[in-house]
Formats: structure tokens, C-alpha cells, sequence
């Protein structure tokens, strides 16, 4: 939370990723819009004024290079050609109260943004707090993960990355707390919440549904009555209808519903289009599928950047962050053993995940006939991915805990936050 309020107010304007969009989609649910109208005949949607001048022609500025910070909120309407109106709403409650906030206490345009970062990121720490609290093992590794330079980048900014990330360690944690639960514990009520935040991030970025294949890694006896894994391999599939039916029928339709729709079409991107592609060139879809793992070093190396974008950074970050992460990860006593099947399974759903997004991006971003370069895939999108790791590679199956080992993590944890912020600073001020 300390670091982060810091990155709300001293990260530039719109160096986040998408930004600005989602502080478009903020003001409008600060007014109680929660699903964008969209004017198909001018092809926009309605925010105020104030909106429209932070977002133009903002990008990188500091407040000592704006007017933004004195400048009084104008309510005048206004239009812009992007809300992303296909995401849920309940991803914008939390920056949309902080935009309203900003409102009613009539403060000047920048508390919009600043108030907004911070409620998304309070949310994002109450997430991640719960999980750690949640999981019986892998604690420290949780809030390392929770804690990389790019997560609180995330956390403290409008995006729904930060609630995205939040849920998934929270669906991470509860896997952990359920595959450690003694024998006919585990109830239908915990069964359905799971699922229930499986469909929250499923909404959020349709890939992250597959999260729910977890459940299956948990052990038959660990439920109350053996009917239970039934019942969850039935909400699997009802979960992937959902996805396939929210995809088709209202994300997809939505999120053309923008600037975006006109260029896809420019840049050749078709769905259908795609897909006869693929089903004429097997061949070469099968050598792109097992070709993914090429992209892993430069996502990994980019998860390590003080920003979304590359903007600035630090090499000794990029060195010294990886090595620590690594060795957490592989060597941190997890107080448990795993078997080999388990470990299977937990790099089947993290392999399922990672292919998925690619195959995703592949038919909705990428330009019919090109399979050998998959376009729109960004490491932010496997941050939760992370704290699987662990469970999958760890090899110290040690019960004894070391509270002066967390000590140094922590410590470390803590420098490496603090040396981003110190980087923001240099390179942007």
C-alpha cells in the first residue's frame, strides 16, 4: 500500500497500458453507467470534458507538465472513441468511487485519476492479502509475486489488470487451501465460491476461465461426498459455455463497438477468416502451437521493466530480480509434499492458459494468414500464472519454516519496490 500510493500519484499519464480507456470506463460508471451506450452513428461514447482533455495527447506528462493538477473538473459533455464497453462493470466499481469522490469533494481534475488509481489500488491489496492469508504454503512466494515491480505498477492504476492479478492469486491461494484441506472437508459452498471467482476473472479475460481446471488437481477424498468432483467437473463445462457464449455473443460485439473494430478490419484481422485459414494450414497451426515457447524469455525478461511499456527501467532489475524470484520459487520450503501427478497437473492448467491466450490473440488480433508472429500478448497477462510456479517447480519439501529466510525476502522485497520507485522518479522527473 506504501509504495503503491506513491506510484498513484508519481507514475506519468497514461505510461499504463490502455489507461486511459479504462479511466474513460471509470467516469462513466462514477455516473451510474455501468454498461457504456454506444452512438453507433458518431461512433463514441459520452464522458465530460475533463475526461476528454486528460486523455488527449497526454501520454508520459507529469503534473509539472500539464495543468491537469489546477485545473476545476468540467462536467461539459464531451465524446471519446473508446470506454471498453465489453469488460464487466464490476471491474470499474472500485476506480469508478474514486472518480466520484474526486466529484463531490469538487477537487481539481487530477484527483479523478490519482483517486481512482488509489481505490483500485486498495482493492488490489485487500486481494492480495487475502490470498496470503488464505493458503496454508507457498506464503512468501505469494507476496512476491504480488509484490513484482509490474504487479504494483498494475495495482496502482486504473486498469483492471489490478483486479485481474488480485483475483487470480486469490484463485491460487484457495486451490492451495483446498488441495492441503483435511480428508471430506471441503463443502459444497466452497465449491461454489471457487467457481464463482473462476467466472469473475473468466469475465474479466476470458483465458483466466480455464483457472477453474485446478479443482480437479484437488484429491477425491478431500471432498465432503465423492458426488462433489462430479459436480465440479460439471462446472467446468458450464464455465466453458459461459466463455464461449459471453465471448461471441457480447465481448467480441462490444469491443468492436470502438476505434479498435475499424482497425482490426485495416489490419486484416477476421475471426471466421482466420479460423478457414487455420483449418486449411493444420500444418503449419501444429508447428506454431508447439513454437510458443519461444516468446516465454522475452515475456519473463519483461516482467521485470518499472512499467508496462518499457518506458524506463533498470538492467540491474532485470538481472538480480529474476535470479531472486527463481530461487524463491524453486528452493522456499513449502512444508508439503507434492506429488508428480499434481505437479503434471498444475503445468497442464498453467500450459492450458498460457497456449490459450496465444490461440486467442491469434484469432482476434492477429492478421488473417499470419501464424508465425501472434500479436497482442503482453506479459502482464500471465502475472497470476507466476504464483503457480511454486507448486509445479519447487523442489525444498522441507516442514520447517525459517522466519529469518522471510525476513531477508521481505527485505528484499521491499528494496526492489522502493529501487522502482526511485527509477520512476529519475527517469520521468
Amino acid at each position: 500500500m506504501c509504495f503503491g500510493l506513491v506510484a498513484s500519484f508519481i507514475t506519468p499519464l497514461w505510461s499504463n497500458f490502455d489507461e486511459s480507456e479504462h479511466f474513460v470506463r471509470a467516469e462513466l460508471t462514477s455516473r451510474g453507467e455501468l454498461i457504456p451506450t454506444f452512438d453507433s452513428q458518431m461512433k463514441t461514447y459520452s464522458t465530460i470534458k475533463s475526461v476528454k482533455d486528460l486523455v488527449d495527447d497526454q501520454q508520459m506528462k507529469t503534473i509539472f507538465n500539464t495543468d491537469v493538477d489546477t485545473s476545476r473538473i468540467n462536467y461539459s459533455p464531451s465524446n471519446v472513441g473508446s470506454a471498453f464497453a465489453q469488460n464487466p462493470f464490476y471491474a470499474y466499481l472500485f476506480p469508478g468511487f474514486g472518480v466520484f469522490l474526486a466529484k463531490i469533494l469538487n477537487l481539481n481534475t487530477i484527483w479523478m485519476l490519482w483517486l481512482g488509481r488509489i481505490f483500485n489500488l486498495i482493492l488490489y491489496a485487500f486481494l492480495s492479502a487475502y490470498a496470503v492469508r488464505k493458503s496454508p504454503i507457498l506464503k512468501m512466494p505469494l507476496i512476491a509475486v504480488a509484490c513484482l515491480p509490474l504487479s504494483i505498477y498494475l495495482g496502482a492504476s486504473q486498469s483492471i489488470d489490478s483486479l485481474i492479478n488480485g483475483l487470480g492469486l486469490v484463485i491460487v491461494a484457495y486451490f492451495f487451501y483446498m488441495f492441503k484441506a483435511s480428508d471430506k472437508s471441503i463443502q459444497m459452498k466452497e465449491i461454489l465460491f471457487f467457481f464463482f471467482l473462476c467466472l469473475l476473472i473468466g469475465l474479466c479475460k476470458v483465458p483466466y476461465f480455464a483457472l477453474s481446471f485446478l479443482i480437479l488437481l484437488v484429491h477425491i477424498k478431500k471432498f465432503k461426498y465423492k458426488k462433489y468432483y462430479l459436480f465440479c467437473i460439471l462446472g467446468i463445462i458450464i464455465l466453458g459455455l459461459i466463455a464461449i457464449l459471453w465471448s461471441k455473443g457480447y465481448a467480441i460485439p462490444r469491443y468492436n463497438e470502438s476505434y479498435r473494430g475499424d482497425l482490426l478490419i485495416k489490419n486484416g484481422v477476421d475471426l471466421n477468416a482466420q479460423l478457414l485459414f487455420i483449418r486449411d494450414h493444420v500444418n503449419d497451426f501444429i508447428i506454431i502451437i508447439l513454437q510458443i515457447g519461444n516468446y516465454l524469455p522475452g515475456l519473463f525478461n519483461g516482467l521485470f521493466f518499472c512499467n508496462i511499456n518499457h518506458f524506463w527501467g533498470s538492467k540491474l532489475i532485470n538481472v538480480t530480480y529474476p535470479i531472486f524470484l527463481v530461487s524463491i520459487f524453486f528452493l522456499y520450503p513449502m512444508k508439503t509434499f507434492i506429488k508428480l501427478k499434481s505437479r503434471t497437473g498444475g503445468f497442464l492448467v498453467i500450459g492450458i492458459l498460457f497456449i490459450g491466450t496465444y490461440i486467442i490473440q491469434l484469432l482476434t488480433w492477429t492478421p488473417v494468414g499470419q501464424l508465425y508472429h501472434i500479436e497482442g500478448v503482453q506479459n502482464r497477462y500471465f502475472i497470476p500464472l507466476i504464483g503457480l510456479l511454486p507448486f509445479v517447480f519447487g523442489i525444498n519439501n522441507q516442514n520447517n519454516s525459517n522466519e529469518k529466510i522471510d525476513s531477508i525476502i521481505m527485505t528484499i522485497v521491499i528494496c526492489f519496490i522502493a529501487t522502482w520507485n526511485i527509477m520512476t522518479v529519475i527517469c520521468c522527473y
